[in-house]
């Protein structure tokens, strides 16, 4: 396996280190421009939709009921009731010392590490590995591609930047960050509803069937898989007839979707690991920790 490079640069505001997959960046900060330099290499690609990480120089829907300040700076840490996450809020000064990684598919951003020697750390803002970033300074985030985070970092005006991240509860089942950074900015799309377990789905076709499916309720469904680079697992289309279950033979999302379903409909799941299948993973293609695609429909309601 080829070694990705490593490149670094120092200026007044701070350092940037990119480790790459496929190419070298290298990024000169001054005060007044920002100089991007791109050059091809030839490298092995170790995380699968992962454009790379790079190390940040001085660069939701709020339902919480219960606040908490967890340093002396400008930091909050809000529980969300009904949720499996929490949102921290904090204002660091440059420079941040965080080693940002892309989202799945170059999609979103999360932290790799905190450094010791940055004001992250030194300010005790309470950022940790694995926190979703969703805003810097008040601007959403979560749809941003990964290199238009890095702008908005960067070209950040004074001296701090107020940053927003979710953090997700850690347990064996946990989606793995890249995934939890493309699915925060999934549900930002057109269409797409969230539920309180962090369900997501798009429906592309209503059904006029009875609804009211129970958890015992058999059903022949029709469905296909995919990961979220696109890579096809399963499918019941490509076979030709459809499987027949009762939601509570079926994984967790799967379940919460059929229980809203109805005969003839056909809907876009977009599933965490917590409600596929976790930290087990399944088969040749599903790694521990990942969300999935499915589409799904429900052909008929058999009781």
């Amino acid at each position: 396996m080829t070694t990705p490079t490593m490149t670094m640069t120092r200026s007044s505001r701070g350092f940037i280190v990119a480790v790459p997959r496929t190419r070298t960046t290298t990024m000169m900060t001054t005060d007044a421009t920002t100089t991007m330099r791109a050059t091809t290499t030839k490298t092995t690609k170790t995380t699968r939709g992962h454009a790379g990480r790079r190390h940040i120089p001085g660069h939701g829907q709020r339902r919480a009921t219960r606040t908490r300040t967890i340093s002396a700076s400008a930091s909050t840490l809000e529980e969300v009731p009904g949720t499996n996450y929490m949102t921290l809020t904090c204002e660091v000064t440059k420079p941040l010392g965080l080693t940002l990684e892309s989202g799945t598919a170059d999609v979103g951003a999360f932290v790799a590490s905190v450094r010791g020697d940055g004001n992250a750390a030194k300010e005790k803002s309470g950022i940790e590995a694995r926190d979703v970033l969703t805003s810097v300074n008040g601007a959403d985030t979560r749809g941003y591609a990964f290199d238009d985070i890095l702008d908005a970092l960067v070209n950040a005006p004074g001296d701090s930047i107020q940053l927003t991240f979710k953090r997700f509860m850690s347990s064996v089942n946990a989606t793995n960050p890249g995934d939890r950074a493309w699915l925060e900015a999934n549900s930002l799309k057109e269409g797409v509803t969230t539920t309180p377990s962090g369900l997501q789905y798009r429906v592309k076709k209503t059904g006029t069937g009875p609804g009211g499916i129970g958890p015992n309720t058999p059903c022949e469904c029709h469905y296909s898989g995919t990961l979220i680079s696109g890579k096809e697992f399963d499918s019941s289309y490509k076979r030709g007839k459809p499987l027949t279950f009762a939601p509570k033979q079926v994984i967790s999302g799967w379940q919460e979707a059929m229980r809203m379903m109805r005969e003839g409909d056909e809907w876009e799941l977009f599933l965490p690991s917590e409600l596929a299948y976790g930290g087990r993973g399944s088969g040749q293609f599903i790694r521990p920790g990942d969300a999935l695609l499915f589409t799904m429909s429900i052909e008929r309601r058999l009781e």
